[in-house]
């Protein structure tokens, strides 16, 4: 198997103002991407990820925070100021529609998710988890259920084999990873060890381990146990910088974003708005330079025992102006990893 140490820089695309929070793979290879800002840019692979469409801002007061490809055919969209929009983007005519607005969250919505049975759920920064079913008569969603079990921040959502909702908190109180029956709608446990620490990412690595990120960096990784529902393993030493975002590769590796320096050393506004431009030398010996303060790596981790145990086999260093904070691996093998540009990877 190979590591990504070995992976080779095939495409570059310059800076923009804006960190990219999340990357879709579309079935007409085309690669979405969402920047910070709420910024939908799209790209045609095939034509060697030259920018293809942007999704205009047809709320400009309401700025998106994440984006999910529905098995629907359309697109959902959470928000900084709370509505959850269901668009269409239609990539044949470059053109977009709001089908429809979630009204509901009383504050920021931070990650959507479409369950297996078809409904979704949202969070938001307020502790609401609302839950949202398709009916196909209307062509609409509805909301059906609310929870609210705590009032500061839910961040990101997870469903694991057996139809239960995992759920982490950033913030530093008594919430913290929670898993939720979504049969009862009742919170089966509290991870109180966690909670103090916050949660930055959250993973399943096995059928039936999930890696927990502490957002806290000096507490390290969560093993959570989802048969047992516990804590088997609190690895305090995995890494000595912090860690910003986790990738499983379908090689059975898994990849981790790794900050090393001070990110507010580096200024992410940028002039420059060419996103078209191959990896070039100058690129290079520009980043060279940055390196000496800033840089971020990304490791490849080996999973033992059926995730209980993690090894790191090889790091490489990916120099860049902001932290990786979103990774992707295509159909055809490439890794793409989003800071505030966007790099293409391939063996």
């Amino acid at each position: 198997m190979k590591g990504f140490d070995e992976y080779k820089l095939i495409k570059n695309i310059n800076p923009r103002d804006q960190l990219i929070m999340g990357f879709i793979e579309l079935p007409s290879d085309k690669l979405l991407a969402l920047g910070r800002k709420g910024n939908i840019d799209i790209y045609d692979m095939k034509n060697n990820f030259k920018h293809f469409y942007s999704v205009p801002k047809l709320n400009k007061n309401n700025p998106r925070t994440k984006i999910i490809f529905l098995s629907n055919g359309y697109f959902a969209t959470t928000s900084e100021e709370g509505p959850i929009e269901i668009l269409d983007i239609n990539l044949e005519k470059k053109e977009t529609l709001i089908i429809q607005q979630l009204e509901g969250h009383k504050s920021s919505s931070y990650d959507i998710l479409e369950l297996s049975n078809g409904k979704l759920v949202s969070v938001s920064n307020n502790g609401q988890i609302l839950f949202w079913e398709y009916d196909p008569t209307t062509n609409l969603f509805k909301l059906f259920k609310e929870m609210n079990e705590h009032p500061n921040e839910y961040s990101q959502l997870l469903e694991d084999k057996k139809r239960n909702l995992l759920i982490c908190s950033p913030c530093f109180d008594s919430q913290g990873t929670a898993i939720i029956d979504l049969e009862t709608f009742s919170v089966l446990k509290k991870f109180e060890d966690i909670a103090g620490n916050g949660s930055n990412e959250i993973i399943m690595i096995s059928d039936k381990i999930v890696l927990d990120n502490s957002a806290a960096d000096e507490v390290g990784l969560f093993f959570i146990d989802l048969d047992k529902k516990e804590i088997i393993k609190h690895d305090k030493n995995f890494n000595e910088n912090r860690t910003v975002c986790f990738l499983k590769l379908k090689n059975g590796y898994l990849l981790a974003s790794v900050v090393v320096g001070d990110r507010n050393d580096f200024d992410l506004d940028s002039d420059e708005e060419d996103d078209n431009e191959n990896f070039n030398e100058e690129d290079d010996e520009k980043e060279e330079k940055i390196n000496e303060k800033f840089h971020c790596d990304i490791q490849t981790i080996k999973i033992l025992d059926n995730g209980e145990k993690l090894l790191t086999v090889n790091t490489k260093s990916c120099v860049d102006y902001a932290p990786i904070i979103s990774m992707i691996e295509l159909n055809d093998g490439k890794i793409v990893t989003g800071s505030n540009r966007i790099k293409v990877y391939e063996l």
